[in-house]
C-alpha cells in the first residue's frame, strides 16, 4: 500500500463549515483552526485526512472530511438536500475532482450497482420508486456498502482508478443482451445477500495500480467474469471467490493457496460450486479445482474447473460436469498426467473423443 503525504499537494484553499475554520489541500487533508488561540484543542492545527466511521467515511472529530473538501473547492451545499458524491465510490479519495454537490436521488440515479441494490430490493423499477423516500433508500444502500478496500488516494492512483472502472464498464457494454441480464442478477446476489457470508472479497489494492498494457484483446477469446482481472471460458458470468485481487509472478501460488476444502469456489446464477481438492500440474502452469456443484433445486454433480494465467488475467477453463464422483476422479488424474490414456477407459475415451 502507497503511503499518502499530507504534504503532497498543489493547492490549499480555507473555508468555514459548520461554526468552525479549516484550512484544505487538494489531495483531501484539511487542518483545523483554533476557536481560542490560546487554548487549542488536542485535534487543532494538525493535518489530517481523518478517521474511519460510519460506513467507510473520513471524520475529523465529528465532521466530514468529505463535505470540509467539497464546501472549500466547490463552495456550500446549496440545500440540506444536498449530499457530497464520491464519483468513483471510494469514501476516502476526498480529492476536490472526485467530490461534487447532487440530492440523493441523483446520487442514486447516477450509481449503477445502486440502482441494482435498489430495484432488488423492492422489486419495483427506478421510475417506480420516484415518489418515495430517497433519503431513505440512499441510507440503506450505503450501509450494505463494502468499504474495507478503501483509502485515501494519490492523484496517480485516483486517475488509475478511475480508468480501471472505464474499462470495467466498456467491458460490461460488450455483453449481449443475455449476459448483461444474467451480469445484472448475478450482481444483485453478490451486493445484497453477501451479508450472509462468513466472508466477502473486496476489490483489493490492485484497483490503484496502473493498468498493464495487454498485447492483444483477450475478450476475443473469452468471456469477462465478475471478478476485473479475470476471464471464463464459458458464457455465464461466474464470481470466483478465491481469485486473488492482483497478478504477479507469484498469482498462480497465492490462487493455489487459497483453495481449501469445502470453500466456495465459484457462484453464478445457476449453480454453486464448493472446492473437493486442488492440485498444480507438474509443470506448475495451471491449477486444476474439483467441485461439488450444486444447482437451484440443489442438485448435485461434480465438475472440474483448470486455472492459469494469460496476459494478467486468470483464465478460468470449465473441464466438464460428472454425475460421479469416481468418473470425475479419472478425469481428474488424466488431466494432471497420473494416469496414461487408455482407449479401452470408457470414461477417458468420452472425455477425448465425445
Amino acid at each position: 500500500m502507497v503511503t499518502i503525504d499530507v504534504n503532497d499537494f498543489e493547492v490549499e484553499k480555507e473555508c468555514y463549515y459548520q461554526g468552525e475554520k479549516y484550512i484544505v489541500r487538494d489531495n483531501g487533508a484539511v487542518l483545523r483552526y483554533p476557536k481560542d488561540d490560546t487554548k487549542p484543542r488536542l485535534l487543532d492545527n494538525k493535518w489530517t485526512f481523518g478517521k474511519v466511521g460510519n460506513q467507510g467515511y473520513l471524520y475529523l472529530a465529528s465532521k466530514g472530511i468529505h463535505r470540509i473538501v467539497a464546501t472549500a473547492f466547490h463552495g456550500e451545499n446549496l440545500s440540506k438536500e444536498y449530499i457530497v458524491d464520491h464519483i468513483d465510490t471510494n469514501k476516502q479519495n476526498n480529492r476536490p475532482e472526485n467530490l461534487r454537490w447532487i440530492t440523493k436521488e441523483e446520487n442514486i440515479m447516477n450509481n449503477p450497482n445502486t440502482r441494482d441494490k435498489i430495484q432488488y430490493i423492492t422489486g419495483c423499477s427506478i421510475e417506480e420508486l420516484k415518489g418515495n423516500n430517497w433519503e431513505e433508500l440512499h441510507k440503506y444502500t450505503s450501509e450494505k456498502q463494502n468499504t474495507s478496500w478503501m483509502r485515501p488516494t494519490t492523484k496517480e492512483e485516483a486517475e488509475n482508478f478511475h480508468k480501471k472502472q472505464e474499462q470495467w464498464l466498456n467491458k460490461k457494454s460488450e455483453m449481449n443482451e443475455e449476459n448483461q441480464k444474467l451480469y445484472e442478477q448475478l450482481m444483485k446476489i453478490s451486493n445484497i445477500q453477501e451479508k450472509n457470508q462468513k466472508e466477502k472479497i473486496g476489490m483489493g489494492e490492485w484497483v490503484f495500480e496502473p493498468s498493464k498494457e495487454r498485447n492483444i484483446d483477450i475478450f476475443k477469446y473469452y468471456f469477462p467474469s465478475i471478478n476485473m482481472n479475470a476471464v471464463q471460458t464459458y458464457k455465464t458470468p461466474t464470481e470466483f471467490q478465491c481469485c486473488p485481487d492482483v497478478t504477479t509472478e507469484k498469482s498462480l501460488d497465492i490462487y493455489y493457496i487459497n483453495l481449501d476444502k469445502n470453500k466456495l469456489f465459484s457462484q453464478n446464477q445457476y449453480y454453486k460450486s464448493y472446492i473437493i481438492k486442488a492440485d498444480f500440474d507438474k509443470k506448475k502452469e495451471f491449477i486444476l479445482v474439483q467441485c461439488l456443484s450444486l444447482n437451484n433445486k440443489k442438485d448435485e454433480s461434480y465438475s472440474l474447473f483448470k486455472i492459469k494465467l494469460e496476459h494478467n488475467y486468470y483464465v478460468h477453463c470449465y473441464k466438464k460436469q460428472f454425475n460421479s464422483k469416481d468418473d470425475c476422479d479419472v478425469i481428474y488424474d488424466y488431466l494432471l498426467n497420473k494416469i496414461p490414456f487408455d482407449e479401452h477407459n470408457l470414461i477417458l475415451w468420452e472425455y477425448e473423443y465425445m
